[in-house]
C-alpha cells in the first residue's frame, strides 16, 4: 500500500517532505514561491522554478492548471465573504491570506486570465515549454503594464490646460490698452479739460498693436481643441454593422465551393501530427473520413475512439479555419466490423489431447500404445 511504501522510504519518522518526495506530488509551496518571484519581478527565479517542476516529471499543463488554482485561492482570500470557498486547513488558509494582502485584485485577475488563456491554447502550441514560459513572464511583469497605463492616462490633460492658458494669456495683450486708459483717466477726473489728451493712448495702441500678433499662431491648436462634449466622435452602429457584413461576405466568398476528401484528410492529418498523446494520434489516423457537402463523417472502431475525438474541442475549430468552412459539422459513427479481432485464448492441452495430437502426427504412436497396453492420463 501507499502507507507501507512511505514507511519503507522514511523509516520510523514520516515527514511531509518525505511523503511528497516519495509520491512525487506537486506541492503548493511551488506556487507560493512562484507568486513571490512574480511580485519581485524576478524572471530568472520564475524560469528556474518552472524548470525544476519539469525536471521532477510534471507536465507543463498540469503546472499551469495548479498555478491558476492557486491564483483563484488568493482571489477568494481577498474578501471575507468568499473565504469559505477555500477548502484548506486553517494554517494554510492564513498563509494564503498573507500572500493575498500583497497582491492587488486587478493583478490577480489579469494573471488568472493569462493562465486560463495559456491552458486553452496549450494543445495548439508546438513548443509547449516556450508557450508556458511566455505566459509566466507576462505574469511577472503585469505590474509594469499597469504602471505604464496609469502614467500615460493623464497625458492629454496638460495639453488642454496649456491650451486654455495660452488662450487666456492672449486676452491680456488685447485688453491692456483699455487697462492703460483707465488709470490715465482716474487722476484727471478733477479737471474737466484733461479728457482731451485721449489721443495719447492711440499712440500706445500703435505701440501695442504688434504684441497681439505673436499669440496668433497659438490660436490654431485652440481652435482644434474647442470641442464641446456633444461634438465628441460618436459610434456609428450602422457603419459598424456594414463593416461586419462586408467581412462576413468576404469570408463566405473565400469558402471552398465544394470540399474534397483530400482537403479534409490533409487538415485532419495536420491536426493529428501536432498532438503529443500517441494514443489519440493513432485514433485520429485510423479514423475513416467521408465528406458530404458541409457534413464530415468519421468512422471509428470503438466507443473509446469516439470519446477521444469528441474531447478534442480544438479539432473542429482547426478544420473550419483551415478549410474556410465555418458551418462544417462533424458526425462520428462506430463501425465495429472494422475493429481488429481479439486473439482467441490458447487452449491448455491435457494428457489425452497431447496423445491424440502426437498420434495424428505419427501413427506409430498408436501401435506402441497397443503393444505395451499404455493408457494416457485422463
Amino acid at each position: 500500500s501507499i502507507f507501507d511504501r512511505i514507511v519503507a522510504f522514511s523509516g520510523k519518522k514520516i515527514t511531509y517532505e518525505d511523503v511528497i518526495t516519495n509520491l512525487n506530488v506537486l506541492d503548493y509551496d511551488f506556487f507560493f514561491q512562484m507568486v513571490e518571484a512574480m511580485l519581485l519581478e524576478d524572471s530568472s527565479k520564475v524560469l528556474l522554478l518552472f524548470d525544476d517542476v519539469q525536471r521532477r516529471g510534471f507536465e507543463p499543463d498540469l503546472f499551469i492548471n495548479g498555478l491558476a488554482e492557486h491564483l483563484r485561492n488568493l482571489l477568494v482570500c481577498k474578501d471575507e465573504a468568499t473565504l469559505q470557498l477555500l477548502e484548506v486547513s486553517e494554517g494554510l488558509r492564513e498563509r494564503y491570506r498573507q500572500q493575498a494582502r500583497l497582491i492587488p485584485s486587478r493583478l490577480l485577475l489579469t494573471a488568472l486570465n493569462l493562465a486560463n488563456d495559456c491552458d486553452v491554447t496549450y494543445k495548439l502550441a508546438r513548443n509547449k515549454r516556450l508557450h508556458v514560459e511566455m505566459a509566466l513572464l507576462k505574469m511577472t511583469y503585469i505590474n509594469r503594464a499597469f504602471q505604464s497605463t496609469d502614467n500615460g492616462a493623464p497625458a492629454p490633460l496638460p495639453e488642454k490646460k496649456t491650451a486654455d492658458l495660452s488662450e487666456k494669456a492672449s486676452l491680456p495683450h488685447i485688453t491692456s490698452p483699455s487697462a492703460a486708459e483707465e488709470p490715465a483717466e482716474e487722476p484727471d477726473n478733477p479737471a474737466p479739460e484733461l479728457p482731451q489728451p485721449a489721443p495719447a493712448p492711440p499712440e500706445n495702441k500703435g505701440v501695442l498693436t504688434p504684441e497681439p500678433l505673436p499669440p496668433a499662431p497659438k490660436q490654431e491648436p485652440v481652435k482644434v481643441k474647442k470641442l464641446n462634449k456633444h461634438e465628441a466622435p460618436r459610434i456609428d452602429l450602422k457603419a459598424m454593422m456594414a463593416e461586419v457584413k462586408a467581412e462576413v461576405a468576404q469570408f463566405e466568398g473565400q469558402e471552398t465551393a465544394e470540399l474534397t476528401l483530400d482537403q479534409v484528410q490533409a487538415a485532419w492529418d495536420g491536426y493529428a501530427e501536432a498532438m503529443e498523446q500517441e494514443s489519440a494520434k493513432v485514433i485520429l489516423r485510423n479514423a475513416e473520413l467521408a465528406v458530404d457537402g458541409k457534413k464530415l463523417t468519421a468512422k471509428v472502431t470503438s466507443a473509446l475512439a469516439e470519446n477521444t475525438i469528441r474531447q478534442e474541442t480544438a479539432l473542429m475549430e482547426h478544420l473550419r479555419v483551415e478549410l474556410k468552412v465555418p458551418q462544417l459539422s462533424l458526425f462520428i459513427e462506430i463501425d465495429k466490423s472494422k475493429a481488429p479481432e481479439a486473439p482467441k485464448p490458447k487452449r491448455i492441452l491435457n494428457s489425452k489431447d497431447k496423445y491424440l495430437a502426437m498420434r495424428e502426427t505419427n501413427p506409430l504412436i498408436q501401435e506402441i500404445q497397443q503393444r505395451f497396453d499404455l493408457r494416457p492420463d485422463e
